[in-house]
């Protein structure tokens, strides 16, 4: 008799720790719906993230092939310009030249590490890049003020 009173207390130990110890179908669901949420939202972040960075690149891609041409119709000029005025005018185009090659390289070798970095190279990028233009108006009007 004790050793099936004993028998019946450890059965019902077990039985009793196995269903407190076990999360019910409908909360293994809801954590999964949980779950999969984040993940769907981490992935929507991740996608918009990705997109902001490939529109810059394209946009400002377009605006370095704008000072290439610009460039070429400088250089296309060269002759125009009097023996004395030449050699400067070469100088300053080389320049433009290779701040804007420069800038080109810069873009394209971008690795996005993280959001912060990715804003830092977006402000320090863009800033260099309107530099770079305010030099190329500065040497048009200078140029055409000769």
């Amino acid at each position: 008799m004790k050793n099936t009173i004993l028998n019946i207390a450890v059965i019902a130990l077990i039985m009793g720790s196995t269903l407190t110890g076990c999360n019910s179908p409908t909360k293994k669901v809801d954590n999964s719906e949980t779950d999969s949420i984040e993940a769907r939202e981490g992935s929507d972040k991740a996608r918009a993230d990705y997109t902001d960075i490939e529109k810059f690149k394209t946009d400002m891609n377009k605006q370095i092939n704008t000072n290439n041409q610009r460039i070429n119709d400088f250089n296309s000029r060269v002759d125009m310009q009097n023996q004395d005025a030449r050699a400067e005018y070469q100088r300053s185009i080389s320049d433009l030249e290779r701040r804007n090659n420069n800038l080109k390289k810069r873009l394209n070798s971008f690795q996005a590490e993280g959001k912060e970095d990715w804003e830092q190279f977006k402000t320090g990028f863009s800033r260099e890049l309107n530099d770079l233009g305010q030099a190329f108006n500065d040497f048009t009007g200078k140029k055409v003020n000769q």
